[in-house]
């Protein structure tokens, strides 16, 4: 496992920093990938030990840094294209198994605050047929107490799923109340589960 920094929302024109820290191990191998809406993962960055090899395409605002267990990304001068799911993984010298991570950054175009958002678990394996449960929490207090659970199925763009709010009823929209289940009883926190799982159920899942 690793721990990686959580979804952040930043304005423009700053600077962010993503950390990726293993838990536990001491791979040899670490990466960086991002994945922009709709598109499929691209490399940024991949360290073997210390050395380094960095895309060609994120050059200039994007640097890395690796120190022993941890991997770090900053992203200067962000703009709001910046805006994708950022993973990182890692990998043994001497096996094929990548395992990866994820943090979202959104760059808004305006004034904005920083929410933090923690989303649990960051990965998820389960059996078809099985439930998956997601849970979600921020600390910026009452007045947040509305909650939107996305969906990004690979090399497709993000869908709104379902939103909702305290004391009111979830809106599914299209899709189907068979298949989701959401909780919100508090405004800080709720959780969303994926139920009888199939293998196109498999995405990366933001609240």
């Amino acid at each position: 496992a690793v721990d990686q920094s959580p979804n952040v929302m930043i304005e423009e024109g700053h600077n962010v920093t993503l950390n990726c820290s293993q838990k536990g191990t001491s791979y040899n191998g670490m990466y960086w990938y991002r994945q922009l809406p709709g598109q499929h993962l691209e490399l940024i960055v991949h360290y073997y030990v210390q050395l380094k090899t960095m895309g060609p395409e994120f050059e200039g605002r994007f640097l890395s840094e690796r120190k022993d267990s941890s991997l770090y990304l900053t992203v200067q001068e962000l703009k709001s294209a910046d805006s994708a799911v950022y993973f990182c993984a890692k990998y043994p010298a001497l096996f094929v198994c990548y395992l990866f991570y994820k943090s979202l950054i959104f760059v808004s175009t305006g004034n904005c605050q920083k929410i933090s958002v923690s989303q649990t678990p960051s990965i998820a394996w389960n059996k078809t047929g099985e439930s998956a449960e997601i849970r979600c929490e921020h600390q910026r207090g009452a007045d947040y107490s509305t909650m939107y659970w996305f969906r990004q199925l690979p090399g497709e763009k993000i869908q709104l799923i379902v939103y909702s709010f305290v004391g009111g009823d979830p809106d599914f929209g299209k899709f189907s109340k068979e298949k989701y289940d959401v909780k919100k009883t508090e405004a800080q926190k709720g959780s969303f589960t994926v139920k009888n799982l199939e293998p196109g159920d498999t995405a990366t899942y933001f609240c």
